[in-house]
């Protein structure tokens, strides 16, 4: 009875973690009982998990135990940026469990956030075979793969982007299924069978089960094929789980000639999933995030695409709110990501900005916090010699008078408070923002839409860099003339709760995005004072203990 319970708190867990959206489809994977279970005889499943058990990250996890009916549970992004492309994800436990939240269905949320559908295999646990433990979990991998390339059509996924994803013996079950695409582990039981069960790509976090211990080579049976799929790998140097186990692998892989990103990490130890501490190892979604796209398979969604196509024509952006209408920001945020990154030039990232950081701007959107925005590498202008701005290539100019920071060193993980943050930053500077690009606001301009357009973030100016420890940027007073004739004037207190402050948001914001910022990149806090047409003039931004900037518009 206990057990049971157990099962069904389990299922309510599962059932409702990190997903508002519809629940996910699950699927049996065999039609009957799996190969070679046939006299195998276990109580019902249930959560392992029990009160003084480890905390990851101070969160626990869903251990989930006695799994004998193998299924897949199917998680689809938003239909306005799916990329056509599919994970299937093998959590850990060292086939003794399945750590089934922290390396599954979170792993599948965050594959939504990029518009790929998450699949989460619930393969067999305990292992079967005592001698080759991954064998239950890899036929229930290679059946899934079936499975979900043989109803990709009706699952609106592309047949040659579906790749896998393990982490620990579930990375080990994720590798052996690339490794043994051609070699089914069992008879052929249906028409699904004769589907290739060949992943794609496949991705390996701390993968154990390759070496032997303590020998410092592969096992005898690992072999790679001539036509083995791109692998990912990122493992900690320290992890209890040999790290020889990526390297070794990646190794035969390269001497098969075939490819492989790997990514080890001085420390971090074993078993964090996704979630994020302050070891750099946990910065490793977003390394294999860059890495699926570098490869192609993350295909810009339909509804990011229309961005994306405005933008390299320099026509009006959409808004978001008139093609969804139930958009919230959480989809505006992943609406702005897909399409910059997709856009971005040689110049990359240049950096983050706020925008609606002033008491009025927030109450006009109804939001209680900035809104967080991409600078582009390639809008940096210096403001000596003083820069001449020409309207005809930056159409909708603007300008806007900002308080930014100079990144001193790699923010590697999130700040802890704002007197964290200073110690990453070199330099206070003034900015003048030059956002352009027209867009076509639904009725009154809303946070979802200006947060889909990346807030028209282009151009931007950098002054003068001054030591932090020499001013305090909440006291600077700023005003903008043209010609002459005074635009406005505003104060560096105006900024949300300061500064400082404001920066602190903005990087824990773009860390939680996934991007890391470097030594000479811009954090920005703002406009200060009104948003100014870019009329053609001479300009002159006044920042009192910061400082000034002198441009012109043509």
């Amino acid at each position: 009875m206990k057990r049971l319970c157990l099962l069904v708190q389990f299922l309510l867990v599962v059932c409702t973690y990190g997903f508002t959206g519809n629940q996910p489809m699950v699927i049996d994977l065999w039609p009957g009982v799996p190969p070679g279970d046939e006299n195998v005889k276990l109580d019902a499943e249930y959560d392992r998990f029990k009160d003084g058990d480890k905390l990851i990250a101070g969160q626990k996890i869903i251990k989930l135990a006695n799994v004998s009916k193998p299924q897949i549970a199917i998680y689809h992004p938003e239909p306005e940026i799916d990329t056509g492309a599919a994970v299937i994800v093998c959590p850990g436990g060292g086939h003794h469990i399945l750590a089934y939240d922290l390396e599954g269905t979170e792993v599948a949320e965050w594959l939504n956030k990029s518009g790929v559908t998450g699949i989460v295999l619930k393969y067999r646990v305990p292992f079967r075979n005592k001698e080759r433990r991954f064998e239950a979990a890899v036929q229930d991998a290679q059946r899934a793969i079936s499975i979900v390339r043989s109803r990709a059509g009706e699952w609106s996924i592309d047949p040659r982007r579906i790749g896998i994803l393990g982490f620990s013996a579930g990375g080990e079950t994720a590798g052996q299924a690339a490794l043994l695409h051609a070699q089914r582990l069992y008879k052929p039981i249906d028409k699904t069978d004769q589907v290739s069960c060949r992943p794609d790509f496949a991705a390996l976090i701390y993968p154990g089960g390759f070496t032997d211990w303590g020998e410092g080579r592969l096992r005898d049976y690992i072999k790679v094929p001539s036509d083995v799929p791109p692998f990912f790998f990122a493992h900690a140097f320290n992890d209890r789980v040999s790290v020889e186990n990526s390297l070794l692998l990646a190794t035969a892989i390269k001497r098969a000639k075939g490819s492989a990103a790997v990514h080890i990490y001085p420390s971090g130890g074993h078993g964090y999933g996704l979630r994020r501490t302050s070891e750099a190892v946990t910065t490793w979604p977003a390394r294999c995030e860059e890495w699926m796209r570098s490869l192609g398979l993350l295909k810009t969604g339909a509804l990011a695409q229309r961005f994306t196509k405005a933008w390299d024509l320099k026509k009006p952006l959409p808004a978001l709110s008139a093609i969804a209408p139930k958009a919230k920001l959480d989809l505006a945020y992943q609406i702005q990501r897909l399409w910059v990154k997709a856009t971005l030039d040689e110049g990359g990232i240049g950096g983050v900005k706020g925008a609606a950081v002033t008491p009025g701007a927030q109450s006009y959107f109804g939001i209680a916090e900035p809104i967080a925005a991409f600078l582009r590498g390639s809008g940096a202008f210096r403001s000596e010699p003083n820069p001449v701005i020409n309207s005809k290539d930056w159409p909708g100019l603007k300008i806007e008078t900002e308080i930014g920071f100079i990144v001193g060193r790699n923010i590697d993980r999130e700040p802890r408070s704002v007197d964290d943050f200073k110690n990453y930053i070199r330099a206070i500077v003034p900015v003048v923002e030059l956002p352009a690009g027209s867009w076509t606001p639904n009725g009154e301009v809303n946070a979802v839409d200006l947060t889909a357009v990346n807030v028209t973030s282009a151009a931007y100016i950098v002054g003068r860099e001054i030591k932090p420890r020499k001013t305090d940027p909440r006291d600077s007073q700023i005003t903008l003339t043209k010609d002459g004739e005074q635009l406005h004037a505003a104060s560096g207190a105006d900024c949300w709760k300061g500064p400082w402050e404001t920066g602190f948001w903005l990087v824990g914001h773009a860390y939680r995005q996934g991007v890391e910022l470097k030594p000479g990149q811009l954090i920005i806090c703002g406009a200060l004072g009104k948003v100014q047409p870019g009329v053609p003039g001479r300009y002159h931004a006044n920042y009192g203990n910061l400082g000034r900037i002198e441009f012109t518009v043509r």
